[in-house]
């Protein structure tokens, strides 16, 4: 995805949010995730959780996103969203050994 469509995309989901439509806007950004964790751009999947409009951001709390987040350094987030995780789903060995490598 290039720059451009990523900018788009993500402009078209801040005005959902600011529409009052802030269910469609998430679902629309984590569809835009997981496109990006497809392709392994961890560095738009930071830019979109970390966008102002997003509000709340607990509604991005996926594995796609802690594992952004991760890669780009913000262990603090990304510990939080995967601690999240693990009471969620605590047969996850994915979320746990992730967990584990930041703790």
């Amino acid at each position: 995805m290039t720059k451009k469509d990523f900018q788009q995309r993500k402009a078209s989901i801040r005005a959902l949010y600011e529409e009052g439509h802030a269910d469609t806007g998430e679902v629309e950004a984590l569809e835009l995730v997981e496109e990006l964790h497809a392709e392994k751009n961890y560095s738009f999947t930071v830019e979109l959780y970390h966008s102002p409009f997003i509000d709340p951001r607990k509604g991005l709390w996926t594995f796609e996103v802690a594992f952004a987040l991760n890669e780009a350094k913000h262990y603090s987030d990304a510990e939080q969203i995967y601690e999240y995780l693990a009471d969620q789903e605590p047969e996850n060995s994915s979320v746990l050994n992730n967990l584990s490598n930041i703790k």
